[in-house]
């Protein structure tokens, strides 16, 4: 068996923090493969045709004020005109145009709330049932359920970082603060010492603050890779992608990209604008230059929706595929030969972690990128619904070595993705 298996956590956490810097360097390559040549014109090409489109929509003044401030390409240019003019220069660099793709699928959300934007959302249905991104408390930090003693734990959370919220104590909670505190008292009192009750006729337990933290420790060398999204967003132990995330030593981002499905929409609407030579999917990359490139996600959490729509076939750490099936434009081969020696640097390692408990990694194993130790893991870490749906049915957030055991001899059986796998 070709796999170096290690415990050593502090050798395990460098291998991770390597192939997370490894990845935001790949997505600054897209950037600068699509900030060149033919790409930027076609590109900006794209972006004057959806400007255009754009400033015909009632409404759409409202959206581009709000954003003002927030999405930086406004700030630089001040005005649609002024961006009209700089589109047609062709000198909109790729993180500006991801800015107005954003605006323009507001726009349509917002204003247009019709036909166009009708064909926005039927983009987001790849993968439809692993989509949900609850922000509601309720969901990130659910009550207890007081007959079960369970909390529900559904897929596909987070929440606004420095969100805090009251949460009534539970029965299960006093026995452990009393072993601290054995006069504690649990429940809510009036002026006068009495208890006070809910309509129900039970006391009223009292209320603490909970806020959730961030599932990833973040090194002050690493804030560069941090961009608006990673700060604003806390994905959860329950979100899918911070569990594939965490077991493949990967960014843990700001869970699956939107904005991504909103550019698939824009590529398919504009792309046909271009002569017909230059209607090539190699545009579906452009969420890595554009969103991954400035830290807003993840590359898995652009790659996966492109995966789900078909438009990439891609193994975590193969980045070959990231190039999208059917690529015959001027710019393939130099993208190729980019992704290629990415897949083929050191720090880019094939790993599965595992974990002691969560935020605790407890080592990683290393495959081999040759042989058949390989062909498992490329089965293994193939970017598609079955990969939501096995690790929608990990109890925990994190992969322990035991679950890696059984996943890795079931999937050189063929069975890579059984749910079984994780129960």
């Amino acid at each position: 068996m070709s796999i170096k298996k290690t415990a050593d956590r502090t050798r395990a956490e460098g291998y991770v923090k390597q192939k997370k810097k490894l990845e935001w360097d790949l997505a600054k390559k897209m950037r600068d493969h699509f900030n060149t040549g033919t790409l930027k014109i076609q590109l900006n090409t794209m972006i004057a045709n959806a400007l255009r489109q754009m400033v015909e929509i009632d409404g759409w003044q409202d959206v581009w004020t709000k954003n003002v401030g927030i999405l930086k390409a406004l700030s630089a240019y001040g005005s649609p005109a002024n961006t009209l003019h700089h589109a047609d220069c062709a000198s909109i660099s790729p993180e500006f145009c991801g800015d107005l793709i954003r605006l323009y699928g507001e726009v349509l959300e917002e204003a247009e709330k019709g036909p166009l934007d009708a064909q926005r959302r039927a983009a987001q249905l790849g993968g439809a049932d692993y989509w949900d991104k609850p922000k509601g408390f309720d969901k990130i930090v659910p009550k207890m359920n007081l007959n079960t003693g369970k909390y529900p734990d559904p897929p596909g959370t987070r929440v606004r970082l420095g969100t805090t919220e009251k949460r009534d104590m539970s029965y299960s909670m006093v026995p452990r603060i009393r072993k601290f505190d054995p006069g504690f008292d649990p429940f809510v009192r009036d002026e006068r010492g009495n208890y006070v009750f809910n309509k129900d006729g039970k006391r009223r337990f009292k209320s603490k603050k909970v806020k959730p933290v961030p599932v990833e420790r973040r090194a002050p060398d690493e804030d560069e890779q941090i961009g608006a999204g990673m700060v604003r967003w806390i994905p959860q132990a329950n979100d899918l992608l911070c569990r594939v995330e965490t077991t493949f030593g990967l960014r843990i981002g700001a869970t699956i990209s939107g904005t991504t499905t909103d550019t698939i929409f824009f590529v398919n609407r504009f792309m046909r604008d271009l002569q017909c030579i230059d209607a090539d999917p190699i545009f579906y990359m452009l969420p890595f230059a554009t969103i991954a490139s400035e830290g807003h996600h993840s590359l898995i959490e652009t790659a996966l929706p492109l995966a789900l729509h078909g438009k990439i076939d891609y193994s975590i750490g193969l980045y070959s595929g990231l190039l999208p099936i059917g690529s015959r434009h001027y710019a393939a081969r130099a993208i190729k030969a980019t992704l290629k020696s990415f897949e083929d640097s050191t720090d880019n390692r094939l790993l599965l972690a595992f974990f002691r408990q969560r935020q605790e990694i407890g080592g990683c194993w290393e495959f081999a990128k040759t042989g058949s130790d390989r062909q498992v893991f490329e089965r293994m870490a193939k970017a598609d619904e079955n990969m939501l749906k096995m690790f929608s049915h990990l109890k925990k957030g994190y992969a322990t070595e035991l679950m890696l055991d059984g996943w890795y001899r079931k999937s050189r059986r063929g069975q890579a993705n059984a749910p079984a796998l994780l129960m």
